[in-house]
């Protein structure tokens, strides 16, 4: 059996380093953290959407979070394809 390294994002994170993360890691999302408490997954898909707009240079992981509707349903939605996929591979 193989251990596998979950790496996260910290909450206060810049999108770039979030983005970098996640082509280190060769994946599209990442578990984001608030000091020992986990806040929900961002997706290489928010992110592109934030690159698309211009707004790279001070946008941070909680610019992203805070402008996501409905957030628990999205949460529970993310974990829940995080678990699978992790589960699955």
């Amino acid at each position: 059996m193989q251990a596998c390294l979950l790496k996260t994002v910290h909450i206060d994170a810049s999108i770039r380093d979030a983005f970098q993360l996640m082509q280190e890691m060769d994946t599209s999302k990442l578990p984001v953290y608030k000091g020992q408490n986990f806040v929900r997954m961002i997706t290489l898909d928010e992110i592109a959407k934030v690159a698309m707009q211009g707004r790279t240079d001070n946008t941070v992981v909680s610019d992203i979070i805070s402008s996501t509707k409905n957030l628990e349903l999205y949460l529970l939605r993310r974990v829940i394809m995080w678990m699978f996929i992790t589960l699955f591979r």
